[in-house]
């Protein structure tokens, strides 16, 4: 669930706009998305009334599902030779674990979760 939220979509925005350009960047990615998942209730709707079988509009919203993901290495941009003003610094997978586990907001957050679940 959380590959599919808006985190990633963050970061990776953050990571490409300028920081003057930044805060309306990330707007528009927030209003794009609420749009869509608000304008798929209805679309999968009417699949389900037009098509009257819920296999083949699972089917049909699944292949959408699959054709965006073809469509996003478009929006790549080749790696900038150099770093940009407020970009973030390249870490890999281990060192941003080491680091989140030496930070306290992080341990707070996860024994959260632990807490929220247990009740």
């Amino acid at each position: 669930m959380a590959a599919a939220g808006f985190g990633p979509i963050f970061g990776a925005i953050s990571r490409q706009t300028p920081p003057e350009k930044r805060s309306i960047a990330l707007g528009v990615a927030t209003a794009g998305g609420s749009f869509g998942q608000f304008a798929i209730v209805p679309f999968a709707s009417l699949l389900q009334y037009r098509l009257d079988n819920w296999h083949t509009t699972m089917l049909i919203l699944g292949v959408m599902s699959m054709v965006m993901v073809p469509l996003a290495f478009g929006l790549r941009e080749p790696h900038a030779a150099a770093a940009k003003s407020g970009a973030a610094i390249p870490q890999g997978t281990k060192d941003a674990l080491h680091e989140a586990f030496q930070t306290q907001g992080f341990w707070l957050l996860t024994i959260g979760f632990f807490v929220a679940a247990s009740m």
